[in-house]
């Protein structure tokens, strides 16, 4: 199976061309790698599918937010899709426009909202009637004009985990389909917000691209009903495309732009910039998380691998059951027993394979975790008092930098105040 930039060269697993057992020494584990190279051409991929079409890539910052991965997406012309003040801080700390913003999520707070506002960010995505009303009265005591696009839920199945749909009527995400017109016309009378557009986002890991066609197809009618009351500025058509864990196969990212762009009506979109929020399909192949066999037991008969990362490090395994390949740093090919890999957190649920198929080893031997570019760092805890681990990035001149440094005990309670 392969993965990008994964190789084993005279026995010893490589990552963009770097030898992996080089980088433990270095920096020890757990840790997290991730590859500029492979960043590059996920991006340049992108790139070739737009075209000389009007789109904008916008990274969605929620797959992994570290500041050297936003300021890579900037130096290649991305702009940004956020979901909190947070994440608006960190764009903004590594310089990314404030025009070239898009301001995503269902729940936006009063200081989110004026934080945006203050910056001037190129757009609010809206999600709800009560969000359009308290943007209004927010920029209205701001004496600013909020530009905002309308974010509809399609109603359409993404075929993806339940917990990553977001295009379905039963979630959270988006307003119905049957009152778009009504915010629409509501939108255009309040005195405070631009409409500037609309959009939507079904889901992430979506390998099956169906239904993202299906639903550039049920756009026609947005944008038909959209262009009845006003200029149609950004049509923002979300992102979500998958990347392979397993045996996944979906399409590259260059197939993925051109399969909906051959859909869209661009007779209707003379005047219409297209926005695109790619996160996980750039971002997720280029990252490995390695960690370290602790300790070796068998329990009546099982066998586990326990490991110095735990759930607290990734937590994808635990919460959606998800599966990664995972691979020794010393190639084998007798993958002939049956493990468990499970880290040092009190919970069952601390594990990041079950059952699987791997070489005899010993303690003090590795593993890489492949594919956890994505909501990995990005969704780690300090859960039972665990500094979060390092990150670390591979240049494309194949230098090791460091990107974030491993937590200490003391930054575990630097906040808290004994009384």
């Amino acid at each position: 199976m392969e993965f990008p930039g994964i190789q084993y060269i005279k026995g010893i697993l490589h990552f963009s061309d770097v030898p992996l057992n080089e980088v433990v020494n270095n920096y020890k584990t757990p840790l997290y790698v991730y590859s500029e190279d492979i960043i590059l051409k996920r991006i340049e991929s992108y790139k070739r599918g737009i075209q000389n079409y009007p789109v904008q890539l916008c990274y969605s910052v929620k797959a992994n937010s570290n500041l050297s991965i936003i300021k890579i997406m900037l130096k290649e012309g991305l702009g940004a899709d956020i979901v909190s003040g947070g994440e608006l801080f960190r764009c903004i700390k590594a310089n990314m426009p404030a025009n070239k913003i898009v301001f995503s999520g269902v729940g936006k707070t009063e200081e989110e909202i004026e934080y945006a506002l203050k910056e001037d960010i190129m757009l609010f995505s809206v999600e709800s009637i009560s969000e359009l009303k308290k943007i209004n009265e927010i920029a209205h005591s701001l004496q600013k004009i909020a530009p905002v696009s309308i974010r509809v839920n399609p109603d359409i199945d993404p075929k993806t985990h339940p917990y990553i749909s977001t295009g379905l009527k039963e979630n959270k995400f988006g307003i119905s389909s049957n009152l778009f017109e009504n915010v629409v016309k509501l939108a255009l009378d309040l005195k405070n917000v631009e409409l500037l557009g609309f959009g939507y986002h079904i889901g992430s890991q979506i390998v099956d691209i169906s239904s993202k066609l299906e639903a550039a197809e049920k756009s026609k009618f947005f944008i038909e009903t959209f262009k009845k009351y006003k200029t149609l500025k950004f049509l923002d058509i979300g992102g979500g495309l998958g990347i392979r864990y397993k045996n996944e196969n979906p399409p590259e990212p260059e197939e993925f732009v051109r399969s909906i762009i051959s859909i869209l009506p661009w007779n209707e979109l003379k005047d219409t910039t297209i926005l695109l929020e790619p996160g996980r399909s750039i971002i997720g192949p280029a990252g490995i998380f390695l960690t370290k066999i602790l300790y070796i037991k068998e329990n009546y008969h099982k066998l586990f691998y326990i490991v110095d990362g735990a759930m607290n490090d990734l937590i994808r395994p635990s919460l959606y059951q998800a599966y990664h390949e995972i691979l020794p740093l010393i190639e084998s090919t007798d993958f002939n027993r049956n493990v468990d890999i499970v880290g040092p957190v009190c919970e069952t649920g601390d594990f990041f394979a079950r059952d699987r198929q791997l070489p005899q080893l010993k303690e003090n031997d590795y593993f890489a975790i492949l594919t956890t570019g994505a909501y990995g760092f990005v969704m780690s805890s300090q859960y039972n008092s665990r500094p979060r681990p390092a990150e670390v990035l591979i240049d494309r001149n194949k230098k090791i930098k460091l990107i974030r440094k491993r937590e200490t005990y003391e930054d575990l309670i630097y906040k808290e105040i004994l009384i």
